[in-house]
């Protein structure tokens, strides 16, 4: 599917996730290659550049943009070398982590997160907008058990960005 997209100018979010291991460095290349959004977890990070041999710069430089996400350490948006179809505010954007009331479950979180990121984007938001609503849900998944269990309206979760980041959603 990503093959056709990209080659139709469709911008593709790529995110191989828990597949990432069975894919050959050349496959992942082909898979990356063209994306609009490379989204990896710090672990599939470092596999990623283990199985293709390169570098940050090298991968970025195939992709309109890298996400990285690093848990309670925030995450990375980094604009790569391909265009892209979002606006991307900088070159490179520490994203906070939003702290969790309490850490309950973690199953879910890089869904959540996903969630947040790609809400943003259909909606015209930049990209670091979306890396940081995907920052609130992934802390407010965690708070919750089980892997779908965000129970927050759209008004309370705009409330709740707006005082964790100081701008309205």
């Amino acid at each position: 599917y990503t093959e056709e997209m990209k080659s139709r100018g469709i911008p593709c979010v790529i995110h191989p996730g828990q597949q990432l291991p069975t894919f050959e460095g050349e496959e992942l290349l082909d898979l990356l290659t063209g994306a609009g959004i490379l989204v990896v977890n710090d672990y599939e990070w470092l596999l990623g550049q283990e199985k293709t041999g390169l570098d940050e710069d090298a991968i970025a430089e195939r992709v309109g943009a890298l996400v990285v996400t690093r848990g309670a350490e925030g995450s990375l948006v980094r604009r790569g070398g391909q265009a892209v179809g979002f606006e991307i505010e900088s070159e490179r954007s520490e994203i906070p982590c939003v702290k969790a009331e309490k850490v309950v479950d973690p199953t879910g979180c890089g869904d959540a997160y996903r969630s947040g990121l790609l809400h943003a984007l259909v909606r015209g938001l930049s990209l670091e907008t979306g890396a940081r609503l995907g920052s609130l849900m992934g802390a407010l998944k965690v708070a919750e058990a089980g892997p779908q269990s965000i129970s927050l309206d759209r008004d309370a979760i705009a409330s709740r960005f707006e005082a964790e980041f100081g701008t309205q959603l």
